[in-house]
């Protein structure tokens, strides 16, 4: 290492480094996956628009299916819980906290009565809060 960490307070530098990269290479899958989907969608979209799809009547015969929705959605899905794991492991290494799993919600509780000094911080957790609770919930969902 090219400085030591602990002059600055940083014990655990090289744990808070892990994890932004894991979180990093979590969130490249997602964005992967949701570019796959989204530029299958949008093809069938043009299709649609274009009516280049085969119809009776007022039905469409064989309509186009995006090329393995379920195995991109879950991989995306499963890769955001990992984000979102890896991100309160974060939280656990400044502040010294011991969260386990995604449990935001608990983060959240615990920063409004121990964090008053960070407003900021603070206010970006209630405001994703109920958006990571989304994903968690879909996760269980469909998992």
């Amino acid at each position: 290492m090219l400085f030591s960490t602990s002059n600055y307070g940083w014990d655990k530098f090289d744990d808070v480094l892990r994890c932004m990269h894991r979180c990093k290479e979590f969130l490249l899958i997602c964005e992967d996956k949701q570019v796959h989907i989204g530029k299958e969608t949008s093809e069938i979209c043009d299709k649609c628009k274009k009516g280049d799809l085969k119809t009776e009547g007022n039905h469409i015969k064989d309509f186009p299916q995006v090329d393995r929705l379920e195995e991109y959605c879950g991989a995306f899905l499963s890769n955001a819980k990992l984000t979102i794991q890896t991100s309160a492991e974060l939280v656990n290494a400044f502040y010294h906290t011991q969260f386990d799993g995604p449990r935001f919600d608990k983060v959240l509780k615990w920063s409004q009565s121990s964090l008053k000094h960070n407003e900021p911080f603070v206010q970006f957790l209630a405001d994703v809060q109920p958006s990571l609770k989304h994903i968690g919930d879909i996760v269980k969902c469909c998992g």
